[in-house]
């Protein structure tokens, strides 16, 4: 091989490694501006837990009657989106106050339901999650019958 192959050789390698070395700069230089390489962790938050919803209104076999108004409290890691109560068969999308933990209210007439009936309140994340909690009351609308008996017959 003579002089002129072998400079031609190494100096074609010279250039990769130069271009190669270049290359690996321009990378660098675009994932420092571009990402943020300082923090810890794997990016936004990941949602693992699902929310919690409680009863703060009424308790389970307590007995109600015409319009009542349930409430409670709602909490996620990532945030609640909506409360939905269902009853009777029934949704009602629950009216939210914001806060460290949301409060919830629905306002519902029970003049359709009657007897034991499930009320089943579900919180929903922001990523789809849900977590319901049911109680048990007693729907108690129907008004109350007096029967008056007196005997066939009286002393004797």
């Amino acid at each position: 091989m003579s002089t002129n192959a072998k400079s031609r050789k190494i100096f074609g390698l010279n250039q990769l490694l130069r271009l190669l070395g270049l290359g690996l700069i321009a990378l660098l230089a675009l994932s420092l501006f571009t990402c943020d390489l300082f923090k810890v962790g794997l990016g936004k938050k990941v949602d693992i837990d699902p929310p919690s919803v409680n009863f703060t209104s009424h308790q389970s076999g307590k007995y109600v009657r015409g319009t009542i108004e349930l409430s409670g409290t709602a909490g996620d890691d990532i945030g609640v989106t909506r409360v939905s109560l269902k009853a009777g068969g029934v949704d009602y999308e629950a009216a939210l106050v914001p806060g460290t933990d949301i409060l919830w209210t629905v306002s519902l007439d029970t003049l359709s339901l009657e007897g034991s009936t499930d009320f089943t309140a579900t919180a929903f994340d922001a990523t789809g999650k849900s977590t319901p909690i049911t109680i048990l009351m007693y729907v108690d609308n129907k008004a109350p019958t007096v029967l008056v008996s007196a005997p066939l017959s009286y002393g004797g």
